[in-house]
């Protein structure tokens, strides 16, 4: 019988989990015990998903066939890379892929280089001073958004979320200096 390792506790991997259990034995590492999962797995281990170590070590003792990684921190984060980088085999994006997800800014550019039509005029701004420069001459509302992961909490919508023009400022300001997301990227 395969042996799948499941990194991630969420709904998502719930999900994942009950369909993988219907044809695999399935091992689960996760941030916080999900008891459906856990019902559904041969192991589980609980600990942080930002240590990849310690998922490899979980990996490398449970010997899957291969390894599903749900959650974008760890992707983020190079889990992928490092599993494979050990011989195991994943079916997950690498750092690089997953780079589409963890940096808007990034993902962005790229849309804009190789696609062109149909992308909404954007800045990417990586300091006050280019935060400034974003929006003088401005005349239509706006969107501001964290360039890394924020689990999709990051999101403020001029005339919803935010009033107006200063608040707009002061919300692209907070995520510079603050790294929301975890740059300092808006």
């Amino acid at each position: 019988m395969t042996k799948v390792l499941l990194v991630g506790g969420g709904a998502r991997e719930h999900a994942i989990a009950e369909r993988m259990a219907q044809s695999a034995e399935l091992y689960a590492y996760m941030a916080n015990r999900n008891p459906g999962i856990a019902g559904l797995a041969k192991r589980v281990e609980v600990g942080s998903l930002k240590n990849s170590k310690d998922i490899l070590k979980f990996a490398l003792s449970v010997k899957p066939d291969y390894v599903f990684v749900g959650p974008e921190d760890p992707l983020a984060n190079g889990l992928s890379d490092l599993l494979i980088k050990n011989g195991i085999k994943v079916c997950s994006p690498s750092q690089g892929a997953a780079r589409l997800e963890s940096d808007k800014g990034f993902c962005r550019n790229l849309l804009m280089k190789h696609v062109k039509k149909g992308i909404p005029k954007f800045w990417v701004c990586d300091s006050i001073k280019a935060v400034e420069e974003a929006l003088k001459g401005v005349d239509v509302e706006l969107v501001v958004k964290p360039a890394g992961l924020t689990g999709g909490k990051g999101v403020k919508i001029q005339g919803e979320h935010l009033k107006n023009y200063a608040d707009v400022r002061d919300y692209a300001y907070e995520i510079v200096q603050n790294q929301i997301g975890g740059m300092s990227t808006v």
